[in-house]
């Protein structure tokens, strides 16, 4: 179980009307949960959750992508039909090996940044401490 900060700025205005900006920082506990895992997304009480942190491979110890979505199941089609021509289309990359859910989208968005700032070793870890074959988790949300 690893433990997240949640940064945010807000802007508002004080009595006077003056602009100021609050800078508030948040943290707290959550547990990943990874897809082939369960029968679903399901968070530790069995609700379905909302906001997926997922991560794509070209194959195993190949190039990796890192993204969000509220629709994973929708997101990774579109990864693999290379809709937009983008990263994912030019470097082939389609499997999903790696996911975690979350309620808060501003907690789900925090984590996809953590995560694109981790070194490439850990995030191979990461994939690994959890599908150690690279198995695509894919089958698992489309059925």
């Amino acid at each position: 179980m690893g433990t997240y900060t949640v940064e945010r700025t807000l802007d508002c205005r004080n009595k006077s009307g003056n602009d100021t900006r609050i800078f508030a920082k948040a943290r707290a506990s959550f547990p990943p949960v990874i897809l082939g895992l369960f029968s679903g997304i399901q968070s530790r009480s069995n609700e379905a959750m909302s906001f997926h942190v997922y991560i794509l491979a070209s194959r195993k110890h190949g190039t990796l992508y890192i993204g969000v979505t509220n629709d994973l199941a929708r997101r990774v089609s579109e990864h693999r039909s290379g809709e937009g021509g983008g990263f994912s289309a030019k470097y082939n990359v389609g499997r999903l090996v790696y996911v975690e859910s979350y309620d808060d989208i501003e907690i789900a968005i925090q984590r996809e940044k953590t995560l694109k700032r981790r070194p490439r070793v850990w995030k191979i870890r990461q994939i690994e401490r959890d599908n150690p074959d690279w198995r695509d988790l894919f089958e698992d949300i489309h059925r």
